[in-house]
């Protein structure tokens, strides 16, 4: 694969990220929500090809949750399992193979390449084929292209433990490899990011979630919302200078929580520690619905969407594409 950019050790560990935090990490036995999830998303040039692709361990309740949302030509296709044993899955490779569902990722280089392979049977959510069932793969070829990053354990309840390391990261990617949907193989060619996070996980929270990656400029930003009055900002912004964290990220969107075709308007405005402002807007090109009523204690509504979207800036330097994910509660953010 020819990357733009391929990082020096240095730079991958600016932030205090080890290569060793590639694999899967030690965890709390005592920790009910413990997760250890890899996450991976990408697109091609003209958005005409997408996805992301989560796996996610939850070694105290016995599962995996494995997700992939496929997005080709205005079809979202879709596999979601949320109780795959965790028993059977490969911790080397976070690996599973059973009754039609495979999927994994390889560490070949830590924090530089990584190969991801998933097949089974989708369903198709939206377009013309909408209801059926087609059999889906994709085996790519993921390299790293900045550092990875991460604000450290940020101490905030629920996502945090004492006796063990729990943290996130996550880093921009050019990806290449190929895609089969119904048998009929594709090239694919295009960037995106993944993440690895680990720790305690509490989801009855709010959030909005910003990831675009250009030539030119690669940014990702989030809101974590835990009630009407509290809330953190996180992220980063990379330009040829270099990274720095990103310290403030508001969002301005309209929701439209009964339409997927035009489920928010508006932008979002970032603040870096050094003080640079980017304000821009952030458009919909195809979003889909992931079910997360399983993860909430107790289950209950929720809104909690993906999409991919178009970022235009508004000093009019280069737009690029990217991800959008929220997750909003339609009766208020639990208490408890």
């Amino acid at each position: 694969m020819t990357v733009q950019h391929r990082p020096s050790d240095d730079e991958l560990t600016q932030f205090g990220i080890r290569f060793e935090d590639d694999e899967m990490r030690p965890y709390d036995p005592d920790e009910p929500s413990w997760n250890d999830s890899v996450f991976y998303d990408f697109y091609n040039e003209d958005g005409s090809t997408a996805g992301h692709v989560r796996i996610g361990a939850l070694p105290n309740e016995g599962r995996v949750w494995f997700w992939l949302y496929l997005y080709r030509n205005g079809e979202w296709l879709v596999i979601e399992e949320p109780r795959v044993p965790f028993g059977e899955l490969d911790p080397k490779t976070f690996g599973y193979d059973r009754a039609g569902l495979q999927f994994g990722r390889a560490i070949e280089e830590p924090l530089r390449t990584s190969r991801l392979w998933c097949s089974g049977f989708a369903r198709v959510v939206s377009g013309p084929r909408a209801g059926r069932i087609l059999p889906v793969s994709l085996d790519l070829q993921v390299e790293g292209i900045g550092p990875a990053h991460t604000v450290g354990d940020s101490g905030v309840e629920g996502h945090s433990s004492d006796g063990y390391d729990a943290r996130r990261f996550e880093q921009p990617t050019a990806v290449e490899g190929k895609i089969s949907i119904e048998g009929n193989d594709e090239a694919f060619v295009g960037r995106g990011e993944r993440d690895h996070s680990w720790g305690p996980r509490f989801w009855n929270m709010e959030w909005t979630l910003l990831i675009v990656n250009g030539p030119d400029y690669r940014q990702q930003c989030v809101r974590a919302q835990f009630d009407e009055e509290s809330f953190m900002d996180v992220g980063y912004l990379a330009t040829p200078e270099g990274t720095e964290h990103v310290v403030k990220a508001e969002f301005d969107l309209d929701f439209r929580h009964d339409s997927l075709a035009e489920p928010f308007v508006g932008g979002v405005t970032i603040e870096t520690e050094s003080g640079t402002t980017r304000t821009g807007r952030i458009e919909n090109i195809a979003c889909a619905e992931v079910y997360l009523e399983h993860m909430l204690d107790p289950p209950q509504p929720t809104t909690y969407r993906r999409g991919l979207v178009r970022y235009v800036p508004d000093d009019g330097s280069q737009p690029c594409l990217g991800w959008i994910e929220y997750n909003r509660f339609p009766n208020g953010i639990p208490e408890d």
